[in-house]
């Protein structure tokens, strides 16, 4: 995303809030300290360079009244997020109900869908009790030892 990107959705949001930058500003510094306050000229120069602070636009999306939420974006060959993150729980799933076989390959699931969701099942250490590596071809080798879910596992199945 580039600088202009970023700026247009910022002032975006604040258009359709019915905010001026000069009112959110004045916001901003009845909640900081002293030290620490700003102007409308810094805030906006700050949004033409693109250096605005995250926690600048954490600040300025709370006083508008929006948050910013972070929204997985499809992966491979799986039409959403949530599709992805249906494949990588229905895994857990067969490892917390004892099922020794749970990171075989599912027959519809290309292989390298079903490498991402073993990246993301090791990566995160949603799982324990394999000895599991990648082979020259990048996918994923190995065998279930004692395999049960990591409170990591569980909290994502729940």
């Amino acid at each position: 995303m580039g600088v202009d990107e970023i700026r247009n959705e910022i002032k975006s949001y604040i258009a359709v809030s019915g905010w001026s930058l000069t009112d959110i500003v004045k916001e901003m510094n009845m909640i900081r300290s002293g030290d620490d306050q700003t102007t409308t000229q810094n805030i906006s120069n700050k949004l033409t360079r693109g250096t605005i602070k995250y926690s600048e636009c954490k600040e300025i999306a709370r006083i508008i009244g929006f948050n910013i939420k972070w929204h997985r974006e499809a992966i491979g060959a799986f039409e959403s997020a949530d599709d992805f993150d249906q494949a990588v729980k229905a895994m857990l799933i067969k490892v917390n109900n004892g099922d020794l076989g749970p990171l075989e390959k599912p027959a519809n699931m290309p292989r390298r869908e079903y490498n991402s969701v073993l990246d993301h099942i090791f990566t995160y250490k949603l799982v324990e009790g394999y000895d599991m590596a990648k082979n020259a071809a990048g996918n994923w080798i190995g065998a279930a030892i004692q395999p049960r879910l990591t409170r990591a596992g569980l909290a994502f199945i729940e």
